[in-house]
C-alpha cells in the first residue's frame, strides 16, 4: 500500500514537474521572441498554443494573451490588441485578481495601448491604478514600480503634459538604470521617450543624445528588423529636420523606410509616422506634389486601419493643407486646414497644440489673403492655447506670436504688432538659431515690418544676415542632394530672393539706386546657374579623385542616364523598361554620389562682387539683370545691377515691367502655339520699346564704357541685346558696345577661361542624311518627293503636325569647308555625314572622359519647346523635362519616327544625353541649328535647352542660334567665323568680326542677329 502511494506521488509529482517544465518553456519561448522583435513568429505561437485552452493552466493562458497583445501593441496594431487586453482585464477583475505581477503587467500595457489610440482618461485610470499597486504590492525598488512610473509618464506625453511626464520618466530612468542596468530595454524605452519629451521642447541636442544610446541599446537588445528601432531612426531624423538640417533628416527618414520595409505588416503604424515626417521634409525642400502623394496614401492606409475619425488622419490633411499653400493654391489649403481643424476639436479637444496649429495655418491663409481681422482673431486663440500647453519658450509658441504680431502690424495695431514680433523672434532665436530655415523666414517679415516703420538701416542689417544664412543652407544641401532635388530646393531659396531684393529697393521709386555691400549683386552670382554649376564642378571633382570605386559609380550613373534618354525616345509604347525604375536608380546612386564626395561642397569658390570688380579693366563694365518687386503686389520688374572700376559698390537700375517686356519682345503663348519658338523677328515698332525699357535707363551709368559682359534673366535670354537699335539713326547697340553674354558674370574670375588654348581636334557634323537610305556621301536633293530650294531650307521643323526633317545641302557644304580649313591649320577633324552622322557615333566620340575635342560643330536640325503646350508629331513636345523637349536632329530620324521602331537610338540628340557627355576642355560647341539657344526659362537657373546641356556637360563657350536660321545663310556666317578665327583672332572677336561682316551684307536682321555666343 505504501509502495502504492509512493509510486502515485512520484507520478503526480513528475506530472507536475513536466507540466512546470514545458510552462516555463512555452514562457522562455515567447519571452524571446518579444525581446528579440521576432513578432510574427510570436504571434504564430501565441495562436498555435490558444488553439486548446483547455490544456492550459490560466496563469499560462493570461500570460499567453498578455504576450499577444504586447506583439501587437509594439507593431502598432493598437486596435488589434486592445480587444485582449480589454477581454483579460475583464476576466482577472471577475475572478478578484488584480493586485497579482499579471493584473498589474496587464493594466500598465493596456494603459500604454488605450493613451496609443487618444483613449487618455481611460488610460490614465489604467496606468495610475497599475502604479499605486504596484507601490503597495512590490515596492518602489522593483521592476514592475518603474515600469508603472514610465507607463503613467506615457500617458502624460501623450496628454501633452509634458512637465508631469518629463519627471516622472526621469525617475524611472534613474530606477531602471540602477536595477536593471543601462543595457536593459526597459530603459533603453524610458530615454527613447525622454527624447521625445526634449523634441517636443524643442532641446534637439539633448533629445538627440537620448535617442542615440536608446537606439545602440536597442540594436543589441534586437535580433532583427524591429519597428522601435525605426521609431528611433525616424526620430533622429526629427531632430535634424527641427534644427533645420533637412538634408540630413531626409536621409535618417529613408534610412527608417528601409528598417521597416523589413517589417512588412507590423511596421504600417510606424510606417505612417514616419511617411508624414519624410512629406513634411520633401515639403520644406520644395517637393510638393511628391510629398501630397505619400500624405494621401497615408490617410488611405489610416482610414482603413484606424477608421476615419483619428488624430493621425488631421495630421496628414494639415500637411497637405501646406502644401497647396505653398503653391499658390489657397483655397484648396484652407480646406485641407479647415478639415484638420475639424478633426483635431472633435478627437482632441482645444487645449491642444495640434488644434491650435491649425487655427495658425488658417491664419496665415488669411494673412496670404490680406484678410487682417481674420488673421489676428484665429492668431489670438492659436497663441493663447499655445502659451497654455507649451510654454512661451517653445518654438511652435514663439512662430504663432511672430505671425500675431505681423497681423496686428498691418491691421492698424502697430505698437503691439511691433512688441509681439520683436519677443517672438527673440524666443525663435534662442530656440532654434539663425540658419534655421523658420528662423530666415520669420527674419524676411521682421524686416519688412522695420522697412515699412521707416528703420532702413536695421531691416538692411535683417536682410544681409537672413541672406547669409540661406546661401549656407544651400551650399550644404550640395553635400546631400542630388541634381533634380536640388533644382527644387534651390528654386524655394531664390523666391526668397526676390523677396530679398524687394526689401533692399528704395522706401520710394526711383529710376536706380546703391547697391549697398553688393547685396543685389552678391545674390545674382550665388544664385545664376547655381545647380549647373555644381553639377558639372562635382563630376570633375569626381573624376580628379583617385578613388576608382566612385569613379565608376559616376560611369555607371550616366550609363543609366544614357539607357533613360533612349526609352524617352521611344513612344509608351515602345519602351522595353520602367523609365521611372530607371530615374529612380539614377537618382539613388546621384545621391550616393553626392554624399561620397561630401569635401567637394568645401571647395566652392565664393565669388563677390569685388572679385569680379578686379577683373574689369577701365571702360568694361558687368551687368546682371534680374527680376524683382518694387513692392508687395507690384508688377515683377526688370532691373540691372552694374559693376564698373571704382566704384565703392554696384549700382542698380530699375528697368521696364515684365508684361511691357514680353510683349515687345513678342513672348507671348499665342506666338508659341503658332509655332514661333524663338522670339518673333524684330521690328521697328518693337525695337525702339525693347531700348527704351531695357538700355536706355542705363546709358547714364555707362558713359565712357566700350566693353560690357552681362547676364541675362527670363525673356532676355532669347534678345538678341546687340542688334536692338539705339534711336540713333540706323545705329545698333553692337555699333556702341563689344557685348560679352555670359551665364554669370562670375565666368570672368573663372582661371580657365583666359587659358584658351589652339585648338587640336574637332568633331564636325552635317550633310546628315535624315532618311539614313545610303551610305555614300552624295546629299540627295528631294526629300519626300519635292525639290529643295537650298535658300529658303531652315534649319528646323517646317510642318510640326506632319514632322519630316528635310536634307540641308548648305550644312553639307559648311563642314566640309570647315574640315579644310582646319586641315590646313594641322587640326586633326573627325567629320560625320550623310549616314555615318548618327547618334551612336556622335555619343560614343562624346562620352570618352579625357578625350573631349576642342572644338564641335554640329550643323543639322534642331529644336525647343518651351512647354509641353506645343502639340507636335514629334513626341518629345509633350515630355515633362525641358531638356528632353530640345535636341538636335540626327542620321535616319525620318525613318525612326515614321515607324516608331522603338529601336535604341531614334536619331534624336536631346540635351538629357548631352548633359551627361564629358566635354572638359572642350573650348567651343557650334550648334548651326534651328532654336539651339532656346528652351524653358527657369528664373536664375536660366534656359533650360542645348547651352544649359552643353555647358553642364563642360563646354567653355556655345555659339546658337535664337531662332529658325535659313541654311544657305548659316554656311556663310560660319564660313566667316572660321575663316575670322584661325587666323589668329580669339572666339569672341571672330565672332564679333564675323556678326559686322554679315549685318554689312544683310539689312535683314533676321538672318544674322539670332547668333549668340555664350561664354
Amino acid at each position: 500500500m505504501n509502495r502504492f502511494f509512493m509510486v502515485c506521488f512520484l507520478y503526480l509529482w513528475s506530472s507536475q514537474l513536466n507540466g512546470q517544465i514545458n510552462e516555463d518553456a512555452t514562457k522562455n519561448k515567447l519571452n524571446e521572441y518579444y525581446l528579440t522583435g521576432c513578432f510574427q513568429e510570436g504571434l504564430t505561437e501565441c495562436a498555435k498554443i490558444l488553439e486548446k485552452p483547455t490544456q492550459l493552466s490560466e496563469k499560462l493562458s493570461a500570460f499567453i494573451k498578455i504576450r499577444q497583445g504586447l506583439f501587437l501593441k509594439d507593431a502598432d496594431r493598437f486596435r488589434e490588441a486592445m480587444p485582449i487586453f480589454a477581454q483579460l482585464e475583464t476576466d482577472l477583475s471577475a475572478k478578484g485578481d488584480t493586485s497579482s505581477e499579471t493584473y498589474l503587467e496587464l493594466i500598465q500595457h493596456y494603459s500604454f495601448a488605450l493613451s496609443s489610440n487618444t483613449q487618455w482618461d481611460l488610460a490614465e485610470k489604467f496606468a495610475e491604478k497599475a502604479l499605486n499597486a504596484c507601490r503597495i504590492e512590490f515596492g518602489v525598488k522593483h521592476p514592475l514600480y518603474a515600469l508603472a512610473i514610465f507607463h503613467l509618464g506615457y500617458v502624460y506625453n501623450h496628454r501633452r503634459q509634458y512637465a508631469k511626464a518629463e519627471k516622472l520618466l526621469l525617475e524611472a530612468a534613474f530606477l531602471q538604470k540602477s536595477m536593471l542596468g543601462e543595457k536593459h530595454r526597459d530603459y533603453a524605452q524610458t530615454i527613447h521617450f525622454l527624447g521625445g519629451i526634449n523634441l517636443n521642447k524643442a532641446e534637439f541636442d539633448l533629445a538627440r543624445q537620448y535617442y542615440s544610446n536608446a537606439l545602440a541599446i536597442r540594436r543589441q537588445v534586437f535580433k532583427c528588423a524591429h519597428p522601435r528601432i525605426a521609431a528611433l531612426i525616424m526620430n533622429l531624423g526629427l531632430t535634424e529636420a527641427g534644427q533645420g538640417r533637412l538634408e540630413e533628416a531626409e536621409k535618417w527618414f529613408r534610412a527608417a523606410v528601409q528598417e521597416l520595409n523589413l517589417l512588412g505588416a507590423f511596421s504600417w503604424g510606424t510606417a505612417c509616422t514616419n511617411n508624414y515626417n519624410l512629406a513634411n521634409v520633401l515639403i520644406s525642400l520644395g517637393r510638393y506634389v511628391e510629398a501630397r502623394l505619400i500624405l494621401t496614401q497615408n490617410i488611405d492606409l489610416i482610414v482603413k486601419v484606424r477608421g476615419a475619425d483619428h488624430p493621425d488622419n488631421a495630421m496628414n490633411l494639415q500637411s497637405i493643407g501646406l502644401t497647396y499653400q505653398h503653391e499658390g493654391k489657397l483655397l484648396e489649403a484652407k480646406q485641407s486646414f479647415e478639415d484638420a481643424l475639424i478633426l483635431r476639436e472633435k478627437l482632441l479637444g482645444k487645449k491642444h497644440p495640434h488644434y491650435a496649429e491649425s487655427l495658425g495655418a488658417l491664419a496665415n491663409v488669411a494673412i496670404e489673403q490680406r484678410d487682417w481681422y481674420e488673421a489676428t482673431k484665429k492668431l489670438e486663440a492659436a497663441t493663447l492655447g499655445m502659451q497654455e500647453i507649451q510654454g512661451e519658450t517653445h518654438p511652435d509658441y514663439a512662430q504663432n506670436l511672430f505671425n500675431l504680431g505681423y497681423a496686428q502690424f498691418y491691421a492698424g495695431q502697430s505698437d503691439i504688432g511691433i512688441k509681439n514680433a520683436q519677443r517672438a523672434l527673440s524666443i525663435l532665436q534662442k530656440a532654434l538659431g539663425v540658419e534655421h530655415p523658420h528662423f530666415i523666414h520669420v527674419q524676411y517679415k521682421w524686416a519688412e515690418m522695420l522697412k515699412k516703420q521707416g528703420q532702413k538701416n536695421e531691416s538692411f542689417l535683417q536682410v544681409k544676415q537672413a541672406a547669409e544664412q540661406q546661401q549656407k543652407l544651400l551650399l550644404r544641401a550640395t553635400a546631400y542632394l542630388p541634381e533634380n532635388d536640388l533644382e527644387t530646393y534651390t528654386y524655394e531659396f531664390s523666391q526668397d530672393l526676390a523677396r530679398q531684393f524687394t526689401l533692399l529697393a528704395p522706401l520710394t521709386a526711383q529710376p536706380s539706386w546703391e547697391d549697398q555691400d553688393g547685396l543685389y549683386y552678391d545674390g545674382l552670382l550665388f544664385y545664376k546657374g547655381f545647380v549647373a554649376q555644381q553639377v558639372f564642378q562635382l563630376r570633375n571633382f569626381i573624376r580628379s579623385q583617385a578613388d576608382t570605386s566612385l569613379q565608376a559609380k559616376l560611369n555607371h550613373w550616366q550609363q543609366l542616364q544614357r539607357q533613360i534618354g533612349q526609352e524617352y525616345a521611344k513612344s509608351i509604347n515602345s519602351r522595353s523598361a520602367n523609365v521611372q525604375e530607371l530615374e529612380a536608380s539614377a537618382a539613388e546612386l546621384e545621391k550616393e554620389l553626392v554624399q561620397n564626395a561630401r569635401s567637394f561642397a568645401q571647395l566652392r569658390q565664393e565669388v563677390h562682387w569685388s572679385d569680379i570688380q578686379k577683373h574689369l579693366k577701365p571702360k568694361e563694365a558687368a551687368i546682371e539683370f534680374f527680376l524683382y518687386q518694387s513692392k508687395d503686389g507690384a508688377e515683377r520688374s526688370y532691373a540691372a545691377a552694374i559693376l564698373r572700376p571704382g566704384w565703392d559698390n554696384p549700382k542698380v537700375v530699375q528697368l521696364g515691367t515684365s508684361t511691357a517686356l514680353d510683349q515687345a519682345l513678342g513672348l507671348t503663348l499665342q506666338s508659341w502655339l503658332k509655332g514661333q519658338r524663338g522670339i518673333e523677328p524684330i521690328k521697328a515698332d518693337f525695337s525702339r520699346t525693347i531700348y527704351e525699357l531695357i538700355w536706355q535707363p542705363l546709358d547714364v551709368l555707362l558713359q565712357d564704357v566700350k566693353t560690357i559682359y552681362y547676364s541675362p534673366i527670363g525673356g532676355l535670354n532669347t534678345l538678341p541685346l546687340h542688334a536692338i537699335p539705339t534711336g540713333k539713326g540706323k545705329q545698333l547697340l553692337m555699333h556702341r558696345y563689344q557685348l560679352v553674354l555670359m551665364n554669370s558674370t562670375r565666368t570672368l574670375v573663372d582661371p580657365v577661361a583666359d587659358q584658351m588654348d589652339k585648338i587640336k581636334s574637332a568633331v564636325l557634323l552635317g550633310g546628315v542624311n535624315y532618311d539614313q537610305s545610303t551610305n555614300n556621301k552624295s546629299i540627295p536633293q528631294t526629300t519626300n518627293g519635292g525639290h529643295l530650294r537650298s535658300q529658303m531650307v531652315l534649319r528646323g521643323v517646317p510642318n510640326w503636325q506632319d514632322v519630316s526633317w528635310g536634307n540641308l545641302p548648305g550644312a553639307a557644304t559648311e563642314v566640309v569647308e570647315i574640315e579644310g580649313l582646319l586641315k590646313k591649320q594641322g587640326v586633326k577633324t573627325t567629320l560625320l555625314m550623310d549616314s555615318s552622322a548618327t547618334e551612336g557615333q556622335i555619343k560614343s566620340l562624346l562620352t570618352k572622359v579625357k578625350l573631349a575635342p576642342d572644338l564641335i560643330h554640329l550643323a543639322t536640325h534642331g529644336f525647343a519647346f518651351r512647354d509641353t503646350l506645343h502639340r507636335t508629331g514629334l513626341h518629345y513636345s509633350i515630355l515633362h523635362n525641358p531638356l528632353l523637349r530640345t535636341g538636335l536632329v540626327l542620321a535616319g530620324a525620318n525613318q525612326h519616327q515614321a515607324n516608331d521602331a522603338g529601336a535604341v537610338e531614334d536619331g534624336i540628340l536631346t540635351a538629357f544625353e548631352i548633359k551627361g557627355f564629358s566635354l572638359q576642355g572642350t573650348q567651343l560647341v557650334v550648334l548651326s541649328a534651328c532654336d539651339s539657344g532656346l528652351g524653358e526659362v527657369r528664373g536664375e537657373e536660366g534656359v533650360f535647352g542645348l547651352p544649359r546641356a552643353f555647358k553642364m556637360a563642360g563646354a567653355r563657350n556655345l555659339l546658337v542660334s535664337l531662332w529658325a536660321a535659313k541654311d544657305a545663310e548659316t554656311a556663310q556666317f560660319m564660313s566667316y567665323f572660321y575663316r575670322s578665327w584661325i587666323k589668329g583672332l580669339s572666339i569672341r572677336e571672330a565672332f564679333w568680326q564675323t556678326r559686322a561682316k554679315m549685318q554689312k551684307k544683310y539689312r535683314d536682321p533676321r538672318i544674322w542677329a539670332g547668333f549668340v555666343l555664350w561664354e
